[in-house]
């Protein structure tokens, strides 16, 4: 059997220009000693230490508005 590990450098998510901000707010909240925050155009994304999937899936229900893991309309 071989292991295989996968490394995580950054997420980055597209964020609503409205929601954008408390999306940052609750991730420098949560995070802000562990983990750079930054935008990139419509993008919010972050930089760090993202070995602990807890933390990943954390990070992507905040940036997505709750929706990570469910089923999103394509339309």
């Amino acid at each position: 059997m071989v292991m295989r590990t996968i490394e995580i450098k950054e997420i980055k998510y597209e964020v609503d220009k409205e929601r954008r901000g408390g999306v940052i707010s609750r991730l420098k909240e949560l995070y802000r000693d562990q983990l750079d925050i930054f935008t990139e155009g419509d993008f919010v994304g972050v930089r760090g230490d993202l070995h602990n999937y807890k933390r990943r899936s954390r990070i992507l229900w905040i940036m997505s508005g709750g929706k990570h893991g469910k089923d999103l309309p394509t339309c």
